[in-house]
């Protein structure tokens, strides 16, 4: 293998840390100096490694769900301007966002319903003559 692309305790370490903060194995790779396909030989070669790199991304959705947390219910400030000037600031949540936690925390709870009642019965015949009517009298 060459020293490019040999797992060594740096480049793992690099890789490893940069993923945990951007969840991006491609931005991951550049900061370790490697390719993303090595990335992914390593992982398939390494099962240690592969550990750690779950356990990274874990790291790196927990803090995608803190900041959606935070601008869902801290919200953020956001400037007002008036005729060019600033005026103040006015604190803006995200409605999108909780609607999304609440989802992800409770699904049974919040997940989106459809029902769909089907009542009455259908004729076979009926229906191939109605299918052969639209496909302009084909028979069916």
């Amino acid at each position: 293998m060459a020293n490019r692309t040999k797992l060594t305790p740096k480049k793992r370490k690099t890789f490893l840390e940069a993923l945990s903060y951007n969840g991006n194995v491609t931005e991951s790779a550049k900061a370790a100096g490697i390719t993303r396909a090595c990335a992914y030989i390593w992982r398939e070669k390494h099962p240690d490694f592969a550990e750690d790199w779950e356990a990274a991304h874990e790291a790196a959705v927990d803090r995608l769900e803190a900041e959606a947390w935070k601008r869902a219910t801290e919200g953020t400030s956001k400037p007002v301007y008036q005729q060019g000037q600033l005026v103040g600031h006015i604190q803006q949540y995200s409605d999108t966002l909780l609607i999304f936690l609440m989802k992800g925390h409770n699904p049974e709870r919040y997940k989106d319903r459809a029902q769909v009642d089907i009542m009455g019965k259908i004729e076979i015949d009926d229906a191939k003559a109605q299918l052969g009517e639209l496909l302009g009298g084909t028979e069916v």
